[in-house]
């Protein structure tokens, strides 16, 4: 009965009919009528077969017979049908998928057997790369678009044929009429995006493609102007998305967004949004005005969203890219840190050190957002990966919160964060110096150093990184706690060439051997000449920048009227240290110092305002070194300052501490 419903299906009823019959009777085919089935699909016109592009049943049929795809004869046929194929099931698809592909490179006169290369002769490949030209003149950007997007939905085996075929036509090929409507405008964008992403999909190099798409938006093209009025915004960043993936860049189109009013519509969908700022910062090309609009036009809509974990994620990315660039986001940084349990509530815990780090990088303060990873500390030190961890142990650092918890709990982790990379175990060492030390950490970086394929035999790095790690356990107090420690990690950082170091760098090696000497550890090798130089100079260079504040100009003026004599910025330590550590205002002979303390010099409470809880390493440590070289200091906290200010006992309040310290009034002293 099947049988012969099969043969007399009549050649001229709609191709319809055939895909009903196929649906009410597939369940009964036996494998003779599949062959026969297909057969007398494949012997319908081409025509007809054109009529079945846009049928609902098609992709079900083409991921039974593979075979009939060849019978699509038209560009626009194979692509549809492609298109429609790349909906279904992987599995099922994928055997029709290669036969499109074999059949789009007939077309676009590229055989794909090698064999039938081989054997054709000179004549017969010169009749064929006629009908070849013929065949691709047919072809259009919506065909390749749609084609190369179903095989790189799919992830098709053995494309890169046609993708290089397809970059050759482009250049020959319109995007758009020389007057655009904005459909036409729409469509472009879609060809665009749809070709730019199936080539970084399936990681296909091709450097001449992206000059190809950037072109058609130089300001001298139809297509610029109204190309972000009518594009859709996820078609723009989904562009600019695959360009960087590509490793490769769109500088027309980033001119575009950068000069435009409104770049980014309203109504562009929050993860849109994030990806556009994400490929610009990968680009690494600052974007001044475009983030500025980003900040302040999606901020608040950022943050909100149905679904939490994404929502979430969609900051956090976009807080990142902000970062990335170092261009400020106080819109997004107040957005988040208002959303109390926003990143932790229903996010993954990756998108935490990931905002963190755009909060500290800009400088804005995250009370809200740290109370809530003090609270979790445990959770997030077990569940975060080794570079988030450290990113957010650094955020902490940066922003100055005592988050105790956090620094507890990851020094229970210091294994995985030492296991990673040198950048890793120098941003946490960073967190161990600048908030609390703990010397679980510092076991461990010990352990890590000697460990055979550990951060410091295989990253390049390693070296250079020594001289962060080495000058962060010296403000840690390691050159009592670990000077063992202290000394390994000396011996590798003095021998980077001078050349590789930063101006900040070099001074962290002149306050290294300051806290060596003034603790009497021995560092060896000794520095070379060119290294002790470029260090010299760039101490040097610190002590010449300007360090009086309003603060300390105050300060200054109530040491004159009560009668104390000093200098300003007087260096501690004489020769080559002369310009690592110096003091606010000092009588250098009593060796009495008066240090001003500014905010940097304190922790505060995460959650809370300004609530001052206690010194950080760095404050600490110069301490030590004060008290070390004899010198006997009186510290001024800013927050006790603002008080004495505002009862007018700030001179009475100096007078009694430098009077505690040894000094007398030159007049008492006449007297005596």
């Amino acid at each position: 009965r099947i049988a012969a419903a099969i043969r007399n299906l009549p050649k001229s009823a709609p191709p319809s009919s055939y895909l009903s019959h196929h649906r009410a009777h597939w369940r009964g085919f036996g494998e003779g009528h599949h062959a026969a089935f297909l057969a007398r699909l494949r012997s319908l016109p081409a025509a007809a077969l054109a009529e079945l592009r846009g049928h609902p049943g098609l992709p079900e049929l083409l991921g039974r017979y593979p075979g009939l795809l060849p019978a699509f004869e038209s560009p626009g046929a194979i692509s549809d049908a492609c298109y429609s194929l790349a909906k279904i099931d992987r599995r099922r698809a994928l055997p029709s998928l290669e036969a499109a592909r074999d059949r789009a490179l007939e077309l676009l006169g590229e055989d794909s057997s090698e064999d039938s290369s081989k054997d054709s002769s000179k004549d017969s490949s010169a009749d064929s790369s006629a009908d070849s030209s013929a065949d691709a003149a047919r072809w259009s950007p919506r065909h390749l678009s749609m084609l190369l997007w179903s095989f790189a939905s799919a992830e098709l085996p053995g494309a890169h044929p046609l993708l290089d075929r397809t970059l050759e036509l482009l250049p020959s090929l319109p995007l758009c009429p020389p007057d655009p409507t904005p459909a036409d405008v729409k469509l472009a964008a879609t060809y665009m995006s749809q070709l730019a992403w199936s080539y970084q999909r399936l990681s296909h190099p091709a450097p001449g493609l992206l000059p190809l798409l950037d072109a058609p938006l130089s300001p001298s093209s139809p297509l610029a102007a109204p190309f972000l009025q009518h594009a859709e915004p996820w078609r723009v960043s989904l562009l600019l998305y695959s360009a960087a993936k590509l490793k490769g860049d769109l500088p027309s189109l980033r001119a575009l967004l950068e000069s435009a009013p409104s770049p980014v519509p309203p109504s562009a969908p929050p993860q849109s949004v994030a990806s556009l700022a994400w490929a610009v910062a990968a680009i690494g090309r600052p974007s001044p005005r475009l983030f500025a609009h980003l900040d302040r036009a999606h901020s608040r809509k950022a943050t909100q969203g149905r679904d939490p974990a994404r929502a979430a994620r969609n900051a956090a990315q976009l807080a990142a890219a902000h970062a990335r660039l170092g261009h400020p986001c106080p819109g997004l940084a107040a957005a988040i840190d208002r959303s109390k349990g926003f990143l932790l509530g229903g996010a993954s815990p990756q998108a935490v050190p990931a905002a963190a780090h755009a909060f500290a990088v800009s400088g804005k303060r995250a009370p809200n957002l740290f109370r809530e990873v003090e609270g979790r500390a445990g959770e997030l030190a077990g569940k975060l990966g080794a570079r988030e961890l450290a990113t957010l142990l650094w955020s902490a650092a940066m922003l100055r919160y005592d988050c105790s918890q956090l620094l507890s709990a990851s020094a229970a982790q210091a294994e995985k964060l030492l296991g990673h990379s040198a950048l890793t175990a120098t941003n946490a060492s960073q967190a161990f110096a600048v908030l609390e030390t703990d010397a679980r950490f510092w076991d461990a970086m010990e352990a890590s150093l000697r460990a055979p394929g550990g951060w410091f035999e295989s990253d390049e790095g390693a070296a250079r990184a020594c001289a962060k790690i080495a000058y962060n356990l010296a403000v840690a107090g390691g050159a009592t706690s670990h000077p063992g420690l202290l000394a390994e990690l000396w011996a590798p950082a003095v021998g980077v060439p001078p050349a590789d170091y930063e101006r900040e760098e070099l001074v962290m090696l002149a306050e290294v051997q300051a806290h060596a000497k003034a603790n009497k550890v021995k560092l060896l090798p000794h520095p070379s000449s060119e290294l002790r130089e470029r260090m010299a100079e760039a101490t040097s260079f610190n002590a010449r920048s300007p360090r009086q504040t309003q603060f300390s100009g105050g300060v200054a003026a109530d040491l004159e009227e009560i009668g104390f004599q000093h200098e300003r910025d007087v260096p501690v330590f004489a020769g080559m240290f002369a310009n690592v550590v110096q003091v606010d205002m000092a009588d250098r002979e009593r060796k009495i110092a008066v240090e001003c303390e500014g905010k940097r010099r304190y922790l505060t409470e995460p959650g809370g305002g300004e609530e001052v809880v206690r010194e950080t390493g760095a404050a600490r440590a110069k301490r030590r070194l004060l008290h070390g070289a004899g010198w006997k200091v009186v510290s001024l906290p800013w927050y006790v300052n603002e008080e004495l200010e505002e009862q007018g006992r700030r001179r009475e309040w100096l007078d009694k501490k430098l009077r505690k310290a040894g000094w007398t009034p030159s007049s008492e002293r006449t007297q005596e």
